[in-house]
């Protein structure tokens, strides 16, 4: 399990991710899209391959899952940032997909190598 230092710097960077993505993904259409499904795909999947468990991926992405839900409803004064056009609709589906693939992505033990097998270090055996 990773220090709390991590997982909410994990936190706070998919919300910053979340809050950047959300605001530009339909300003430069179709580039801004791009890069933003480009930009959150490439936070959870780093957080995946990082961390040995998956609760910094978690945690990166509950933060920009979180900021996309609330900047996507309606604000006191009637505006909204994804608007339910192509871009909205392709953004929130890419992110969601993205998401529930890096988070359901097994973790896929090293091979044992020769090394391995012919070193006589307790650490580097692996498990019989």
């Amino acid at each position: 399990m990773p220090g709390w230092a991590a997982v909410l710097g994990a936190l706070v960077g998919g919300v910053f991710v979340g809050a950047v993505a959300t605001v530009y993904h339909a300003a430069w259409f179709p580039w801004g899209l791009v890069a933003a499904t480009a930009v959150v795909s490439l936070l959870v999947v780093s957080l995946r391959v990082v961390g040995r468990t998956r609760a910094l991926a978690i945690a990166g992405s509950v933060g920009y899952v979180g900021v996309i839900t609330v900047l996507a409803g309606v604000d006191s004064q009637g505006s909204v940032l994804v608007v339910a056009d192509t871009a909205g609709m392709v953004f929130l589906a890419v992110v969601t997909l993205v998401t529930v693939i890096a988070l359901a992505w097994p973790k896929l033990s090293p091979r044992a190598t020769r090394y391995d097998r012919d070193s006589a270090l307790v650490e580097r055996t692996p498990p019989q």
